[in-house]
């Protein structure tokens, strides 16, 4: 496949269309894989080399398998910003710097060893992207700025007015000289004009010629005039620009001076180009081995990435501080209103960093369709403890003051487009990754061991020392580049610098390789699958033109049993739609269609065979059967049994089912006595013939929504059915976990009927989607519509029972579980679409 087949630029107006776009899954050409890093802190007092060893295993492992990553996205932060003037602020940043970092030049030292550590595994199979943060930006205008400083200061303006002053000199030669040609074309002409009016020239041959000569002196008189003018309005822009450079020469010793600059407009374009091409250049330098790297500076770039519509930006829209935890909020609504205005083609994935925290957020492409667009924010790559460390040392900046204003998480994310359109987010967090890295260390410690065989003093002896500088801040450097490297990736003589190093920090020879790579056994990890349904609203009355809530459910179960059973089932609460009120007969008196009257156009619609016809009449008495709301809530819940007997299943194999009760079944109730996670667990008890305190199933029940915490197969989990509001609900979940002081590791939720997911240093949290359908009452009150489906998570749990920060989340919704469906009829369809029409 050719590159530009697999990474391209999407042309806006030609490569996507606005209506009707196709499914992913029909447009996806194979299963596609991207790797995310966001903030990366190159050249940082916070940079996690434990991060980077760990990614760098997990791209080793994706190489060994045969599936490198199509997409390598590393979201800003590759190197520090690096003031080039003292300020307040500017002083916060200096000291965030890494030590032996005084220039931007000193960072890319530094950070090439982990580039090219990192791309290693790529083996140049795979597109690296990088998008530009806010460090690189800064960047930029301190290099700007020190160019126009450069081109200001007095020794830059001496050799400028020379330079003028010689320009002008010349021009003024080239004026004496144009004078002195119109003198002589001027005295040509009057001897000419005086032989004509003296009657000299008799002869007509004679005379034509001197017409000619003299019509010839005439036009170079005018073009000499012309030239004339253009040197003297140069030479006057010259005498102009001297003034100013004389009045800037004549301030160059004042004390203070104004921070506007005179520049012209050309000149600052000029700076603009001059500037963006070295800062790039040097980007190129670190990414060196990167194939086809791609550096996006734009707020939003939209690519086509083997099928996908994907969108890539760092920071996408200005959250004021009052904003700033509903930052998904914020993208979904700027992506909504681009793609409504026709800006942007409709995304199937949109991927920014700048926030500390990972979370996602899945929503319809369009109200009430099976499409889905997700917006995915990536978290930070600092090591954890470092930035606390600075933020306790009082460096107040964006990135220390998310250890207590944000919801911070640390590590990367491998996500999959998979072919039937779903996406996989494996959500790998610093303890995970931790584990990677000590993979290494390991390796390294027996590397150590033969290296130093004969001793730390005799190796010392021998390596001898590096050569003496006298500039510090180069020694500085130097120590922070060998800090970067490995230790079988050092010569002897930086080995033994480093061993140095670790003995001025206090490290006993007699443990230095410890203290260099230390050795520590690994344990084994087991996968803990969890599924999460929530909101199936059984009872409540469908449309005729879509696929019911039972079938729905009905898909979710045959798509679990397909992939596996899980160890975990969580029913998060309005399983059944209870009887509240009103809701109950919405659907009946949108959806009424008079039933003679169909069968009367059935029968009229010409071209259909008699079984065709049946078909049609079969498909409007079964939809017309499922748009009925069912009133009785002991009915409502014979109707989920075919969920409930899945937890019989997953229970008969050992596993566990959480039921957390909703608010429509506990609000239809005036006792108190009724709840529907008890109710719901009776009945499983009741179905799989279990006893009344079966360990395997857990009861979270409340008031009018319910909540509880238990640990089960060696996972914390916290559930809940509606937790703290929020605009993008996963944050009001996490505001939950710390307001009440949850100490589990998955927190679940339903109630919002949208997908969300979040993943901080502390836990999991899933919002889950809904099954039922998107009621009129979401429409009529300007509600998100919510996507319906199931969640899938797998989570690993090491061999003493700890659990790992690593989570793979894959939301199947509608779209996917339509290979478990039958389709709708379209005669049927056909048939109520002309009489909806016409009814209105």
């Amino acid at each position: 496949m050719k590159a530009h087949e697999v990474f391209e630029k999407v042309d806006l107006t030609r490569k996507m269309k606005f209506k009707g776009i196709e499914p992913l899954a029909e447009r996806l050409t194979k299963e596609t894989s991207i790797v995310v890093i966001g903030e990366f802190h190159g050249g940082t007092r916070a940079f996690s080399m434990h991060n980077l060893l760990g990614t760098v295993k997990v791209l080793e492992g994706m190489a060994q398998k045969g599936a490198p990553p199509d997409l390598l996205v590393i979201n800003g932060g590759i190197l520090p910003s690096v003031p080039i003037h003292i300020s307040r602020r500017n002083q916060d940043r200096m000291r965030f710097l890494a030590p032996g970092v005084n220039t931007i030049e000193d960072a890319a030292v530094v950070v090439r060893p982990h580039l090219k550590r990192l791309l290693a595994p790529l083996n140049g199979s795979s597109r690296v992207a990088y998008v530009l943060g806010e460090e690189d930006v800064e960047n930029m205008k301190s290099l700007k700025d020190a160019k126009i400083a450069q081109m200001k200061n007095a020794k830059a303006t001496a050799q400028k007015i020379e330079s003028l002053e010689l320009a002008r000199e010349s021009l003024k030669s080239r004026l004496a000289a144009i004078t002195h040609s119109q003198k002589v074309v001027e005295g040509r002409i009057s001897t000419m004009a005086q032989e004509f009016s003296d009657g000299k020239v008799a002869d007509k041959k004679e005379s034509a010629k001197r017409e000619r000569d003299y019509q010839a002196c005439a036009r170079t008189a005018k073009k000499l005039s012309k030239e004339s003018d253009k040197v003297r309005r140069k030479m006057a822009a010259k005498e102009r620009q001297l003034a100013i450079l004389r009045d800037e020469a004549g301030q160059m010793g004042a004390v203070k001076r104004t921070k506007t600059e005179r520049i012209t407009p050309e000149e600052n374009r000029l700076l603009d180009e001059e500037v963006r091409k070295e800062y790039y250049d040097l980007l190129h330098d670190i990414f060196e081995g990167a194939n086809r790297l791609e550096i996006l500076d734009s707020r939003l770039s939209v690519f086509n990435v083997n099928g996908m519509a994907l969108g890539l930006g760092h920071n996408l829209s200005a959250a004021s501080s009052s904003a700033k935890k509903t930052e998904l909020a914020l993208k979904e609504y700027m992506q909504n209103k681009n793609e409504l205005y026709r800006l942007m083609p409709p995304l199937d994935m949109l991927l920014f960093s700048h926030h500390p925290g990972t979370k996602c957020w899945s929503g319809p492409k369009e109200f009430g369709k099976d499409g889905v667009s997700v917006i995915f924010q990536q978290g930070s790559f600092a090591d954890p403890k470092l930035i606390s460390d600075a933020w306790n040392k009082g460096i107040r900046l964006p990135q220390t003051d998310s250890v207590d204003r944000y919801h911070f998480d640390s590590g990367i994310t491998v996500m999959t487009a998979n072919a039937d359109g779903s996406f996989s987010f494996d959500l790998i967090g610093h303890q995970e990754l931790k584990k990677g890295a000590q993979e290494v260390y390991n390796r390294e410690n027996e590397h150590l061991k033969r290296r130093l065989r004969g001793g730390v003093d005799a190796f010392l002896r021998k390596a001898g020392k590096g050569a003496k500088g006298d500039d510090e801040s180069q020694k500085e450097l130097e120590r922070c580049y060998i800090l970067s490297k490995l230790p079988s990736e050092l010569t002897p003589i930086q080995l033994a610098e480093r061993i140095r190093l670790e003995v001025e920090n206090g490290a006993d020879k007699r443990t230095i390789i410890d203290a260099l790579a230390p050795s520590r056994p690994l344990h084994a990890c087991k996968a803990v699958k969890v599924e999460v349904f929530s909101d199936t609203h059984i009872g409540a009355g469908n449309p005729l033109d879509d696929f019911s809530n039972y079938e729905l459910l009905e898909a979710c179960i045959r798509d679990s049993n397909e992939r596996g059973l899980p160890d975990i089932l969580v029913l998060g609460g309005d399983m059944v739609e209870g009887a509240l009120g009103s809701k109950l007969n919405e659907y009946v008196a949108r959806n009424y269609i008079d039933q003679k009257e169909f069968m009367k156009r059935v029968d009229a619609r010409s071209g259909l065979s008699a079984e065709e016809k049946m078909k049609a009449r079969m498909e409007y008495l079964q939809r017309q059967n499922f748009t009925h709301p069912v009133t009785q809530v002991e009915q409502q819940v014979n109707l989920l049994h075919p969920l409930l007997r899945h937890a019989v299943d997953i229970v008969n194999r050992g596993g566990d089912v959480i039921l957390v009760s909703g608010n429509h079944y506990n609000q239809s109730q005036k006792n108190e006595n009724f709840d529907e996670a008890t109710h719901l667990a009776k009945d499983i008890r009741l179905l799989g013939g279990f006893e009344d305190n079966n360990p395997h199933i857990h009861i979270f029940s409340g008031g009018w929504l319910g909540s509880g915490e238990v640990t089960v197969q060696g996972i914390p989990v916290f559930g809940i059915h509606k937790g703290k509001g929020s605009r993008d609900k996963i944050t009001g979940l996490m505001d939950h976990r710390i307001e009440q002081k949850r100490p589990g590791f998955l927190y679940v939720e339903g109630h919002y009927h949208t997908p969300v997911f979040g993943k901080d240093l502390a836990g999991i949290f899933l919002s889950a989607p809904s099954i039922a359908p998107a009621i009129p009452f979401v429409d009529q009150a300007a509600l998100k519509a919510g996507t319906r489906g199931y969640t899938r998570i797998d989570l690993a749990v090491d061999d003493i029972g700890r659990h790992r920060f690593r989570a793979k989340i894959t939301n199947v919704f509608g779209e996917q579980l339509k290979k478990q469906l039958a389709d709708i009829d379209q005669n049927y369809l056909s048939i109520l679409r002309e009489m909806f029409r016409q009814s209105k």
